[in-house]
C-alpha cells in the first residue's frame, strides 16, 4: 500500500488491504498467510505506517516494509537525525524470535 495524493485514495488503499486480510481468512488455508504491506517511508507517511502497525499487531501479522533499498537509501537514514518523535517502531516476528525495527518519517 501506498499513500495517495488526496486522503480518498488513501483511504481506499487502507480499505483494499483489509478487504484482502478478509480474502485470505476466509480460505482458512494453513499455508497461506498475510502480511500487511506499506510500500517504504517515502511511499506512505507516518499515518500509514502506524496505520499498518497496528492493523499487524490486532491481527498479529507480518509488517513487510522496504527501508533502505540501495546504499544511496541507507546512507541518508544513516545520517538522519534520531529524533524520537519522527520515528516509527515497526514489530517484526516469527515463530521463533521477536525484533524490533525502526523507520524515520520526514
Amino acid at each position: 500500500m501506498i499513500d495517495k495524493p488526496d486522503k480518498a485514495g488513501t483511504e481506499e488503499e487502507r480499505k483494499a488491504t483489509l478487504r484482502f486480510l478478509e480474502f485470505v481468512h476466509k480460505l482458512h488455508n494453513p499455508l497461506i498467510s498475510f502480511a500487511v504491506g506499506p510500500h517504504a517511508p517515502y511511499t506512505c507517511g507516518p499515518d500509514t505506517l502506524l496505520w499498518a502497525r497496528d492493523l499487524a499487531e490486532q491481527e498479529k501479522y507480518l509488517v513487510n516494509i522496504h527501508i533502505a533499498e540501495t546504499r544511496g537509501e541507507q546512507a541518508q537514514f544513516e545520517k538522519m537525525e534520531r529524533d524520537e518523535s519522527q520515528t516509527i517502531w515497526i514489530r517484526s516476528a516469527s515463530s521463533t524470535t521477536e525484533s524490533w525495527q525502526h523507520t524515520q518519517c520526514g
